[in-house]
């Protein structure tokens, strides 16, 4: 099989990282020649993304590929996200404008904020939002982010608050991710594009898993085919198995699996892979199963 196109994407641990010692599994995948000088890569992931930006951001790659390649030469690999993301599509001037100064007034990250489907920042990081390139972008808000969106106080950050207490259950979370992955996949099979799917985390997965049988995910679970996803361990649980006798369950830990800032496949936060990490992953997972399909 020859492969001319790589498209990945994924949050945080898929995205172009800012600091060179840093790499994450896209980069190493790249830099590393596991695919010949001459494939090109196209690397979509963002940090903070959700399953939507994923999605979308993909499919957009994948259609304007199409005109250059055929579709026996394009491999797109996935590290899908958290289920508690959302995005929304703003373009509301007075929005935005209320939006980034909340941000600043309480010292909010807003670096990777109001960004196009090609990873575009609208800002002019000069001067912010007084000379934004444009009005339109995508904002992203988690709910283990809430408890910060309600000290916060303000009203242009109340209207995510009240999107995330509309559920009490994992059932609109999880339709929303397993909604997008099958988009994506069907795009797949309906363009003949080799798709391999991964998670960053295991919890995605187990949370389709466990709510399956639901009428919101039923009909879209048995859609899924199961030959595109290479593991549905997460790659935070390869590199660090949780002990699940001694761990504590709860939501918030499910989430937020943090470990030690000397653990040897993670960067010192605990939480983001290095690429020693990154490369074990990818060794042990990914690798294997794209030699076996003949991608490498």
């Amino acid at each position: 099989m020859t492969i001319k196109k790589v498209i990945t994407s994924g949050c945080s641990f898929a995205e172009l990282s800012l600091d060179p010692g840093r790499y994450t599994w896209p980069e190493v995948l790249e830099h590393t020649r596991f695919f010949p000088s001459n494939v090109i890569f196209e690397h979509t992931g963002l940090g903070s993304q959700g399953n939507e930006l994923i999605q979308k951001k993909v499919s957009l790659a994948l259609i304007e590929s199409l005109e250059k390649y055929k579709p026996e030469e394009i491999v797109v690999i996935v590290s899908w996200s958290g289920t508690e993301r959302k995005a929304f599509y703003v373009d509301s001037s007075n929005f935005i404008k209320n939006l980034v100064d909340s941000w600043d007034r309480h010292g909010r990250n807003w670096d990777y904020q109001l960004r196009d489907l090609k990873n575009n920042s609208v800002w002019h990081m000069k001067d912010r939002y007084n000379r934004l390139k444009s009005w339109g972008g995508w904002y992203i808000e988690n709910f283990s982010a809430l408890s910060a969106i309600e000290a916060l106080g303000d009203d242009c950050d109340a209207f995510a608050k009240q999107y995330f207490n509309l559920y009490q259950t994992l059932i609109g979370p999880a339709h929303l991710t397993l909604e997008n992955i099958i988009m994506l996949q069907n795009l797949c099979k309906l363009k003949n594009v080799k798709l391999y799917q991964t998670f960053y985390r295991s919890y995605v997965f187990e949370d389709i898993e466990i709510n399956k049988n639901h009428l919101n995910l039923n009909y879209l679970y048995k859609q899924l085919d199961f030959d595109t996803i290479v593991s549905t361990t997460g790659i935070t649980e390869h590199l660090r198995p949780i002990d699940t006798e001694n761990h504590d369950n709860s939501l918030w830990n499910k989430i937020w699996h943090f470990g030690s800032s000397k653990d040897q496949y993670f960067l010192s936060d605990g939480w983001h892979p290095n690429p020693t990490g990154a490369r074990k992953w990818l060794d042990e997972v990914l690798i294997p199963r794209l030699k076996k399909d003949g991608v490498v």
